[in-house]
C-alpha cells in the first residue's frame, strides 16, 4: 500500500490529503472473499534448490517505477494483468469456474496457473517479497527475477537474458492466452499494444 500512499508533504499542503491509515483503508476496500487467508501450502509443492526465485512486482517496482523512463510498474499496476487474481472472485469468474466443475476459482490450481504466478511451483521458488494476490506480475511473463534483478545485471541485456530474463513474444503470452479461452480471441499485436513497456 505504501508504494502509492507514502506521505508526501506537497500532497498534504496543497490538496489536503489525509494521512494514510492502513486499518481504515482496509475496511473501506474490503470485499467478499478477502477475509480468509489463502492456504499457500495447498498451492505449492516441495521446495526447489538452486533455482531462480520469484521476487514479486513490488521488488521490480523499486526500479521500474516513476524514476524509470517507461514507468513500467505504474503501467502494470493499472493493467488487467494486475487485477487477474482479484477478478477470480467476480460473479462472471464464478460462472466460468462452475461450467468447468470448479467451485472456488481463487483456490483452483487450474485458474491460478494463469491468473497469478506460482500454482504448482515449488515453495522454494518464491522469496518472502512475492505476493500471490498481485495477479499476473512482471515475472509471470519475464521469468523469475532473483538472478537478474540487480541494476548491474539489468543494465546489461546479455547478462540479464543469461540470468533468466525472458524476451516476450507470442508464445510467452499464449501460455495463458489460449485461443478461445473464456470466449476471447487472442491477437498478439493488439494485446501487446495494451501492455507494451
Amino acid at each position: 500500500c505504501m508504494i502509492c500512499h507514502k506521505e508526501k508533504s506537497s500532497h498534504q499542503a496543497v490538496i489536503n490529503v489525509e494521512k494514510f491509515e492502513y486499518d481504515t483503508a482496509l475496511q473501506q476496500i474490503a470485499h467478499a472473499g478477502m477475509g480468509n487467508p489463502l492456504s499457500m501450502k495447498s498451492l505449492f509443492s516441495a521446495p526447489a534448490s538452486n533455482t531462480p526465485r520469484y521476487v514479486g512486482a513490488l521488488v521490480c517496482g523499486e526500479c521500474h517505477s516513476q524514476t524509470s523512463r517507461y514507468h513500467e510498474y505504474g503501467q502494470w499496476r493499472y493493467s488487467k494483468h494486475a487485477q487477474a487474481y482479484a477478478v477470480l472472485h467476480t460473479e462472471e469468474a464464478s460462472q466460468i469456474a462452475k461450467e468447468s466443475g470448479i467451485t472456488e476459482p481463487q483456490q483452483s490450481e487450474k485458474c491460478l496457473n494463469c491468473h497469478t504466478r506460482g500454482a504448482g511451483e515449488p515453495a522454494g521458488r518464491f522469496s518472502d517479497t512475492f505476493d500471490l494476490l498481485q495477479g499476473v506480475q512482471c515475472e509471470s511473463c519475464h521469468g523469475a527475477g532473483s538472478e537478474y534483478m540487480s541494476a548491474t545485471v539489468m543494465g546489461d541485456s546479455v547478462a540479464a537474458l543469461q540470468a533468466g530474463l525472458r524476451r516476450i513474444n507470442a508464445s510467452v503470452c499464449q501460455e495463458c492466452h489460449i485461443e478461445k479461452i473464456h470466449g476471447h480471441t487472442f491477437n498478439f499485436e493488439s494485446y501487446l499494444q495494451e501492455i507494451d513497456h
